[in-house]
């Protein structure tokens, strides 16, 4: 486990709560645990400039390993076998442009994306990844020794597509239709790049403006219903079927 301590520090303990491994860092999403439970890892802060080092510490002790050092290094994702880690990275401090994988075994990193990307997941098998990208959603493979050309899945014209989860059959994803960022539907799309579908039908009142959107977080394994968030102005928790109207 990852634990804070005074003067912004973090501690990693092991099950019986010995202390393995110590490093000044600070951000919740900048900590996270491999799959396996072999790995954690974490961002540490360099300088007083908010420059960073994403470490990898082993679970069962021992120095942790650098895996970079750069300007700015957010959100952390790894794989379902725990062989690949993706990190949102940037040459200087609050600049996020590019989104780097990470071979555990190797430590060969490598770029998959470059721009503003909100949200991505990696597939529960294999390595590929899906993340959003201005009006669209994208699929990386991450196993590639070489980085290929991301393959886009959805072909819109404008608005904002985030927040991509994978379920039994496809893609689940939060969209707005403007880059205004004010209202957020589900919807869901194929792997393989057929037409999307919108899942929720919200109507938002001009007379009482607000923030709606709908964020999945977790889909079934047989398919069918996602999970997702409803934030203000009502937060509520939703369910929605992808075989429903």
């Amino acid at each position: 486990m990852v634990t804070n301590a005074r003067g912004g520090h973090r501690h990693v303990l092991d099950s019986r709560s010995n202390l393995l491994s110590s490093f000044s860092g600070e951000g919740g999403e900048e900590v996270s645990i491999s799959p396996d439970g072999a790995s954690v890892a974490a961002v540490a802060s360099v300088d007083a400039h908010g420059s960073g080092e994403l470490l990898l510490f082993p679970t069962a002790g021992g120095k942790p390993r650098l895996l970079l050092r750069t300007g700015e290094i957010a959100e952390l994702w790894w794989s379902g076998d725990s062989q690949r880690l993706v990190a949102e990275t940037g040459p200087t401090p609050n600049t996020i442009d590019r989104l780097v994988v990470f071979d555990v075994r190797s430590g060969t990193a490598q770029t998959i994306a470059t721009g503003d990307v909100d949200g991505i997941a990696f597939a529960p098998t294999g390595g590929d990844v899906v993340y959003g990208r201005g009006a669209n959603l994208y699929i990386a493979d991450t196993t590639k020794t070489a980085a290929a050309p991301a393959r886009q899945i959805t072909q819109f014209a404008s608005g904002i597509s985030a927040e991509p989860i994978w379920s039994a059959k496809g893609i689940v994803f939060s969209r707005s239709p403007t880059a205004s960022r004010d209202v957020f539907q589900l919807w869901s799309a194929t792997v393989a790049g057929g037409p999307p579908r919108q899942l929720t039908h919200v109507a938002v009142s001009h007379r009482a403006p607000g923030f709606v959107a709908f964020i999945p977080v977790a889909a079934s394994a047989d398919g069918p219903p996602p999970t997702c968030d409803r934030t203000p102005p009502s937060p509520r928790r939703w369910a929605r079927s992808p075989n429903s109207p």
